[in-house]
């Protein structure tokens, strides 16, 4: 009996910290977030550009990822979520304006173009930085159903896929200020009052379990057949959900009067 309570005893003074061990995944996880934005940065400066698009995409899974690991293992803190604030800045705010100011060419532009570049990428990067410290701000009071704003991963998919489906434009082409200006409306929908789903509860899964099921079997059948226009059209819908929410509730909230009465 002696050897049996030594080792029991050996073992509770030992035991490995599982909680503690778990607490550390949503930090690794923010780490790799910014690891894969530090990596997509150099490839962009090489030329590689739909590589560094794809370490995007592949940050914002896991932006995803340690977000929901951290809820569901209770180990959400501070700490957390200035670390995936300052992640998010580099890999969803520096990043997807860089790539996409060398995707268009915009440095071998005319000089007006060029300087309309430029002051696209420094406003959708500060917009990134103002949106970051907003959310920090009002997180613990906010529904957590929803996000005020365009969540700077949606804008930075949006812009990412951008380059993956549709073709390089040249340096003298009109089209060269297309990918500019929805840079510039990404930014203004990341720091306007527009509320946007967050997915941190899925109500439709609970309400209909095998429609979810099918919709997202659909949807990763149609990302593996066409991946860059899928991903693209899903964040163009996301993109577009807050504003056409928020004119649907204007139109409900609309007084009787500017109502057409039926006949």
């Amino acid at each position: 009996m002696r050897p049996r309570r030594m080792h029991r005893s050996f073992f509770r003074r030992h035991r490995f910290p599982l909680r503690r061990g778990i607490g550390l995944l949503p930090g690794l996880l923010t780490l790799g977030n910014l690891s894969l934005g530090m990596m997509a940065l150099l490839n962009i400066l090489h030329g590689r550009l739909e590589r560094a698009a794809w370490m995007v995409v592949a940050a914002i899974v896991l932006d995803s990822l340690d977000g929901w690991v951290a809820r569901t293992t209770r180990t959400a803190s501070a700490l957390g979520l200035q670390l995936d604030s300052l992640a998010d800045l580099v890999s969803f705010g520096v990043v997807p304006a860089i790539l996409l100011y060398r995707w268009t060419g915009a440095s071998a532009a005319v000089p007006v173009a060029r300087s309309f570049a430029v002051a696209m990428v420094l406003f959708y990067t500060a917009c990134t930085a103002l949106r970051l410290a907003r959310f920090n701000v009002i997180a613990p009071t906010a529904d957590p159903r929803f996000f005020v704003g365009l969540p700077s991963p949606g804008a930075a998919a949006l812009g990412v896929t951008t380059t993956l489906a549709f073709p390089r434009p040249s340096s003298d082409s009109p089209l060269l200020l297309g990918p500019l200006v929805l840079m510039g409306m990404l930014a203004v929908l990341m720091v306007s009052r527009l509320r946007y789903r967050s997915f941190k509860r899925l109500e439709a899964y609970r309400r209909w379990p095998l429609a979810t099921l099918a919709t997202v079997a659909l949807l990763l059948a149609l990302a593996l057949s066409y991946p860059h226009w899928t991903l693209w059209a899903g964040s163009v819908a996301y993109v577009l959900s807050g504003p056409a929410a928020r004119l649907s509730g204007s139109l409900r909230r609309a007084p009787a009067r500017y109502r057409v009465e039926p006949p």
